[in-house]
This record gives C-alpha cells, sequence and structure tokens, in this order.
C-alpha cells in the first residue's frame, strides 16, 4: 500500500490498505489473547494513520488499552495516541492529558520521564507556551537528572532561554 501511495497510484494504494485492515482486523480477533493479537491491533491502528484515518487508528488504540490495560504494548499505545494529537491533529492539550494519565497509571521511571519529556515538547511546539515548557523541562532534569534525554531536555531549555 505505502509502494503505491509513493507512486501516486491512489486507486491500488486505497485497494491495498483495505486488504491490509481486513487481514489487521482478522488477526486481531482471531488472536485477542495472544501477542500477536496485540501487535495486529497495532499494525491495524498504523494502518489507518497511514491513511490519514486519524479517528479510527485512535479508537482501534483505544480498544487495545481498554482490552489489555496492563500489558506494555497498552503504554505503547498511549503514547502512540498522544503523538498523533501532538503532530497530527494539532490538539496539544489532549496529547498532554494522554502524557498525564501515562504518568500517574504507570509509575515506572522511564515512562514517566518520556512522558515528562514530551509533555515540555508539546508546551514548546504545538501550544507555543514556553513558560509551561521550561517549567516541565526544569521538573524532568530535577527528578531525571541522568536520564537518557537530560541532554535533550538541556539543549531545549537553552532553545527556549535564548528566544
Amino acid at each position: 500500500a505505502q509502494y503505491y501511495q509513493s507512486k501516486k497510484m491512489t486507486e491500488e494504494a486505497k485497494k491495498a490498505y483495505q486488504e491490509a485492515v481486513s487481514y489487521y482486523e482478522k488477526l486481531t480477533a482471531e488472536n485477542k489473547d495472544a501477542p500477536f493479537g496485540l501487535a495486529a491491533a497495532e499494525f491495524l491502528a498504523n494502518t489507518y494513520f497511514a491513511q490519514e484515518d486519524w479517528k479510527t487508528g485512535i479508537n482501534v488504540l483505544q480498544k487495545l488499552i481498554a482490552d489489555y490495560p496492563n500489558r506494555p504494548r497498552a503504554v505503547a499505545a498511549l503514547f502512540r495516541m498522544a503523538e498523533v494529537y501532538q503532530n497530527n491533529l494539532n490538539q496539544g492539550e489532549e496529547a498532554i492529558r494522554i502524557y498525564e494519565k501515562i504518568r500517574k497509571k504507570y509509575p515506572y521511571p522511564d515512562v514517566i520521564a518520556q512522558a515528562l519529556f514530551r509533555t515540555g515538547q508539546v508546551y514548546q511546539n504545538v501550544l507555543k507556551q514556553p513558560d509551561q515548557a521550561k517549567s516541565i523541562y526544569r521538573k524532568f532534569l530535577a527528578d531525571y537528572p541522568k536520564h537518557n534525554l537530560a541532554e535533550k531536555v538541556q539543549e531545549a531549555l537553552k532553545s527556549l532561554d535564548t528566544k
């Protein structure tokens, strides 16, 4: 489907995407309790996202999260949903709401740090609220000074301070 899309072969791409959706829906339904079913659901959501059908892709991820709230893939699905709101729908407030949900529901330091960093990015790049971004970035550095994202956070703070 992506090949056809890249070659501007619209009808072929549409057909290929429809076939992919049918295939992933079937795999998801037949493998509901297996890790393969979770992966198929993620592929299904990404197939919708590739077609810029954001709402349907988000609905697929919401179902995955509801069906498997304590699986690691649920965390990944929440991050993916927030990314779509942040980068594709320009709905920064919704992205932040999801990142906050991640921080509250999954109390693992790396997960919290990732969500905090991305919250800062939303304030900085989507909502254009530099003071909020600085506050989030400072909290990140206070709580996670040795995290592998600390350098990026410091760079983001510097870029905000020079503006």
